[in-house]
């Protein structure tokens, strides 16, 4: 194994389920949520060399990520909550709240994971709060940081 293969393997091992816990709260438990992420990671093994020598290689990955779940929930089978995200927020904004809230990740690990500084997840956390409809918000079960 190379050390570029070693390193892969690291960050999918570090990564892989919280790809798949995002698919899932966009796809539901389907197949779909399944072949989204597996998608995601061929093209991740297949740009991985050019990402690696990037600036942001956890931003690279994520695009990927984002990039076959949303291709999918174009399609019949977009969870009904994550769609009324994606439909009322920017696309950023959506994929912190849905990291954040849907699946309790710290700001800390929601920055990591989308490659963006924590500052960044926390305002792309409190636009989400401040944009959704109050209605929306309780029926999704968000609210301000540390309510």
């Amino acid at each position: 194994m190379s050390i570029e293969e070693a390193g892969l393997d690291a960050f999918l091992l570090r990564h892989r389920a919280r790809y798949r816990g995002y698919a899932v709260a966009r796809l539901g438990r389907t197949s779909a949520a399944a072949e989204a992420v597996e998608q995601a990671l061929e093209s991740l093994a297949t740009y991985w060399p050019r990402l690696v020598r990037g600036h942001n290689l956890s931003a690279g990955a994520w695009a990927l990520v984002r990039e076959a779940v949303s291709v999918r929930c174009r399609g019949p089978y977009g969870s009904e909550e994550a769609d009324i995200l994606h439909d009322c927020l920017p696309t950023a904004t959506a994929d912190a709240a849905v990291l954040h809230y849907r699946l309790g990740m710290r700001l800390t690990e929601t920055a990591e994971l989308m490659g963006i500084e924590p500052a960044a997840a926390a305002g792309l956390v409190l636009a989400a709060e401040r944009q959704l409809p109050q209605s929306i918000a309780r029926e999704l079960g968000f609210g301000p940081v540390g309510a």
